[in-house]
């Protein structure tokens, strides 16, 4: 069971929380010479796109951000980007709250 999280956070009596896939909001952590590096405009953009485009925009969405993703990612960090963002999905309506403030 050591490789199944829903298992063991079951068995702690934990509730696991993951992101909702739609966008590459969670490849913010990747680094510099990754062949998979995905730039911080890109990452964004993604968000806003689902937005857009999702049915219901972007409400019940759970985005994943690595916002101390490390000095190693050099090239641009998605978390310097991180307040004009969330100031554009505000403006858009949304309102954030906290994993623990959650209706689970």
């Amino acid at each position: 069971m050591a490789g199944d999280a829903a298992g063991w956070s079951r068995a702690e009596v934990l509730t696991l929380v993951n992101l909702t896939d739609g966008t590459k909001s969670q490849t913010d952590n990747r680094l510099d010479a990754d062949p998979h590096f995905v730039p911080a405009p890109a990452i964004a953009a993604s968000i806003l796109k689902t937005e857009v485009e999702s049915k219901d925009g972007l409400n019940g969405f759970h985005l994943l951000m690595h916002v101390g993703a490390g000095p190693k990612r050099t090239r641009d960090r998605p978390a310097d980007g991180l307040g004009s963002l969330l100031d554009t999905l505000k403006v858009r309506g949304y309102r954030f709250v906290t994993v623990d403030a959650m209706a689970l």
